[in-house]
């Protein structure tokens, strides 16, 4: 998820943490099993790690965890401990489908920068191992909270499967091992049970973390219904969840790539409408692209209500694949698919992912990049993404002595390490997640949307509309956040109350802060927006700085963190904000 060479960087890494008193992990390790024997922890800490000559900034643990009937699916994790007295537990995954959590640890906010010896890639030479450094990284999310990546599903950087049918999966049986693996998770490393738990994620994880989300919601719910709690059945410490470039509804996600690229200056006139005319019909009628007729059949068409009875189900199904290609039915040979082509061929070779830093294309790579730069017909990506530089990370993680440092699987065993997997066979089958949204905050769930405004893939215009379109009230209204010591804008954010929800849970979420959703963007930020190589952007007096961007009430560093700007009356309206990354 490549370089960002955009202006600014975010690292939310205290964005998710509560002003409540931090509770520590006992310094000496993870231990203690809550009503039984203590679990061994040792085998799977991580003592140190190859390239990296100090001793490791906190507690590292990793190895494995066994999901499915048959334990025949097996999760890889890697655990940073807080540097720092902390009180929250965010768990991680990066989206794809199909793309390993190490990525963001090695490239957006883990505790180690990872960088070439002067002069290892200088004029066409290979890189090795031996080239490689590690140092710490001083705008590490792990400055604020434990951190746990998770690769997932399994296929996925270092997680693996018994059987070629484990690769074989969906929305669904994905979050079916994530519920069982956080369950597992939490009776292995029992003390972090009592922090308050946030899930995160980018890109595809904008179906992962909200799905993921309800699920642990729902198993509180049912155990506060049922009136039961066991040692081994106990409520999560639920506090809120973070998407960043979120896919989040198909049509939303791709009408805003639309919107994007002609906004951004893209793309022509002509090209824009003829996209919208043909993936969209309500927009084609009102532009008088179609006549009246055709849009009433279409919409006729459209309208079908099989769950009603209304038409039987060859004619359902029937209607909806003609509906579905008028509402951006993207699949590659359709009409839509193809307009879409033909806008992105008229962008140009832009880099999707950031429209404003060049692309990566090392010659050793060039055999690649037809498969990197495609998702295949399951909508995964394979190996890498397009633009890419993912030379530290592809040698380190295929290292054997580096395979042996943090637990992970044999070559034989996991396979070859790659960013984003070539063995996954993934359909997506949730829908839209902006009703799962809704049902989160209401819920009173604290909730952060952050958006990098130099992303195509995943545009801000797309997140901007179906945050708004979920019709909660204001809080704050749209206003920007600028850098500390700058009045140079970085970014804009808008804060929004929760809707009703029952006292129990409203007294819960009060002791956290209050519920409610946060929508943030950042000016120059790519779709990867932590990623650990961003830069800031000119501050006036041409120096660069560690950065914060203020994201709204709730949203507390934890004590004695870095870079905290406040924003706003901050007596009165208790704005604080989030640590951003530069290098």
């Amino acid at each position: 998820m490549g370089n960002m060479n955009a202006s600014v960087g975010l690292l939310l890494a205290a964005c998710c943490f509560s002003a409540a008193l931090a509770i520590s992990v006992p310094a000496e390790g993870i231990h203690g099993r809550i009503g039984g024997s203590i679990p061994d922890q040792s085998s799977n800490e991580v003592r140190a790690l190859p390239g990296y000559r100090q001793q490791l900034p906190s507690k590292h643990y990793s190895g494995y965890i066994d999901v499915g009937a048959k334990k025949e699916r097996h999760l890889f994790y890697y655990l940073v401990q807080s540097e720092v007295p902390s009180n929250v537990l965010l768990l991680w995954l990066t989206g794809g489908p199909g793309c390993s959590s190490l990525d963001a640890f090695t490239y957006e906010h883990g505790p180690l920068l990872f960088s070439f010896k002067q002069g290892a890639d200088a004029h066409g030479q290979i890189p090795t191992m031996s080239d490689i450094e590690l140092n710490p990284n001083p705008h590490s999310w792990s400055k604020t909270a434990s951190v746990l990546y998770i690769d997932s599903p399994a296929g996925t950087g270092f997680s693996y499967a018994d059987k070629p049918s484990g690769y074989v999966t969906n929305d669904t049986m994905s979050i079916d091992d994530l519920d069982a693996f956080v369950a597992k998770f939490f009776q292995q490393y029992p003390q972090l049970r009592q922090l308050q738990l946030y899930t995160a994620g980018e890109s595809y994880a904008g179906v992962y973390v909200p799905l993921l989300t309800q699920r642990l919601l729902q198993h509180n719910q049912r155990l506060h219904s049922s009136g039961s709690s066991s040692s081994s059945s106990r409520p999560y410490n639920l506090a809120g969840y973070i998407v960043g470039n979120a896919v989040t509804d198909d049509a939303v996600d791709y009408r805003g790539q639309v919107d994007y690229a002609y906004n951004l200056g893209l793309v022509d006139p002509g090209t824009y409408k003829q996209t919208l005319a043909i993936c969209e019909v309500d927009y084609a009628y009102n532009l008088g692209l179609v006549d009246q007729a055709t849009y009433k059949q279409t919409l006729d068409i459209c309208e079908v209500d099989y769950a009603d009875g209304l038409a039987d189900p060859g004619t359902y199904k029937d209607a909806m694949r003609t509906c579905e290609d008028h509402n951006w039915k993207t699949d590659q040979g359709t009409p839509c698919g193809n307009a879409m082509d033909m806008l992105e061929a008229a962008m140009g070779a832009v880099n999707q992912y950031d429209i404003t830093a060049p692309c990566f294309h090392p010659a050793a790579a060039a055999a690649r990049r037809a498969s990197s730069s495609s998702s295949s017909s399951s909508g995964m990506l394979r190996h890498t993404i397009s633009c890419a530089d993912r030379r530290h990370a592809l040698i380190y993680y295929n290292s054997a002595a580096v395979r042996a440092a943090i637990h992970a699987g044999s070559l034989e065993q996991a396979g070859r390490w790659e960013p984003c997997s070539d063995v996954l066979h993934y359909t997506h089958t949730a829908g839209s997640m902006i009703p799962v949204h809704r049902e989160l905050v209401a819920a009173g769930l604290r909730a952060l949307v952050y958006s990098g405004t130099a992303d195509y893939v995943v545009p801000f215009t797309g997140s901007r509309a179906w945050v708004y379109g979920l019709g909660l009230k204001e809080a704050k209204p749209w206003g920007a956040w600028s850098m500390p010591g700058s009045q140079q804008v970085s970014g804009h954010t808008v804060q929004f109350k929760q809707q009703q929800q029952q006292q129990q849970q409203q007294q819960q979420q009060q002791q956290r802060g209050g519920g409610g959703l946060t929508f943030a963007t950042v000016l120059g930020g790519g779709h990867m927006d932590v990623s650990a190589q961003a830069t800031c952007s000119n501050t006036g007096n041409g120096q660069p700085f560690d950065c914060a961007a203020a994201f709204g009430p709730g949203w507390v560093p934890a004590k004695g963190s870095r870079d905290i700007l406040l924003t706003g009356d901050a007596a009165t309206d208790g704005l604080t904000c989030c640590d951003l990354k530069v290098t």
